[in-house]
């Protein structure tokens, strides 16, 4: 551990005892990424269907394009990734940023709902890169509805990394997103 003016660096946010990774953890997080996955995959036809009202862009059946098996690999490699870049890489930036900016030596809870939401700024917005290369366009229904979704996922994933670590926030992300991409072009067909 290093010491920087009244802080001290943990290589993860939360106390240390709390990341072991445990078979409850592990347990919670994919939980935690099935809620997510079926809340989204009732939110999801409900929101499309307002799309293509509102903008007559069908953002739904951009999805359904994808073979199951690719679907499957875009689950897993997006968990992996753009939890070590959203929740390791950038949130914990933040969460050091306002141990600073508060010159606590950890983080409190204000600290890292204010990490949270900012680290789910940029997560949402990357997202809206997917619907372009689906070939969808960006009104601005699509906007909000993608922020939205992703929003929620974002500080799900941050809550799941900051109680019960980096695996945590993988397994529930990688989970969520296989209900998305994967069982729900499946079921929604």
């Amino acid at each position: 551990m290093e010491k920087f003016p009244n802080v001290t660096l943990h290589p993860l946010p939360g106390p240390l005892e709390e990341h072991a990774t445990t078979e409850s953890a592990i347990t919670q997080a994919i939980l935690t990424g099935a809620i997510l996955g079926l809340f989204l995959m009732v939110l999801i036809p409900v929101s499309d269907l307002f799309i293509t009202v509102v903008s007559n862009n069908d953002v739904g059946s951009l999805v359904d394009r994808i073979d199951s098996y690719k679907a499957f690999l875009i689950a897993c490699s997006a968990g992996i990734i753009e939890e070590l870049q959203y929740r390791l890489g950038l949130m914990t930036l933040f969460l050091y940023l306002g141990t600073i900016f508060t010159r606590e030596t950890y983080p409190g809870r204000g600290v890292f709902w204010a990490a949270n939401l900012l680290a789910v700024v940029p997560f949402g917005l990357l997202h809206l890169y997917n619907v372009i290369a689906l070939g969808g366009s960006l009104t601005p229904a699509v906007v909000g509805i993608v922020l939205v979704w992703n929003g929620v996922a974002g500080l799900g994933f941050g809550l799941l990394y900051w109680k019960k670590g980096l695996a945590a926030a993988i397994t529930g992300h990688i989970t969520m997103d296989i209900f998305l991409k994967v069982l729900a072009p499946l079921i929604f067909v």
